[in-house]
């Protein structure tokens, strides 16, 4: 539901490759780099290719690690903007919220609900219809978030 609601166009055009010997017809030449030894023209290409993709590489990483904190950062702001502003009639949204024991998830537990708000406070929305396989996948999602609560556990100090 985040890549849906979060996704940012921040990747497109950024292509990590290079295409610098378009139209070059031969490497029976040299290149002379400014004062330097000349150098084959296709072993030139293929430096300045390498160049460009590691750049290019390095760039694409970057825009992964901006879009996931913009996107982290837009989710944020997006359920703030929710939980700040009155849901519209017969309408809700998804917030992970401790668990009262509604749907059957084990109370305590950190889930995510159906939502409204007024505005200035929120609810789960009580007794949406849950046929079985939406309780399957209900009960297999709480029953690895269980399993991970546990798992940190152990990794706590006692």
């Amino acid at each position: 539901m985040e890549l849906e609601d979060c996704a940012f166009p921040l990747l497109q055009g950024i292509v990590p490759t290079a295409s610098l010997a378009k139209g070059f017809k031969g490497a029976n030449c040299l290149i002379a780099l400014n004062n330097a030894k000349s150098v084959p023209a296709d072993r030139w290409f293929a430096m300045t290719m390498l160049d460009q993709n590691r750049a290019s590489t390095q760039l694409a990483k970057k825009a992964v690690v901006d879009i996931s904190a913009a996107s982290a950062a837009n989710a944020v702001v997006g359920t703030v903007r929710r939980l700040t502003t009155p849901t519209p009639a017969g309408d809700y949204f998804s917030v992970g919220v401790q668990s009262d024991g509604a749907y059957g998830i084990e109370k305590g537990l950190i889930y995510s609900f159906p939502i409204r708000s007024d505005g200035e406070n929120w609810s789960v929305v009580p007794c949406l219809p849950v046929n079985d396989f939406s309780r399957s996948k209900l009960t297999a999602t709480e029953n690895e978030l269980k399993e991970e609560k546990a798992l940190v556990a152990t990794l706590l100090p006692q």
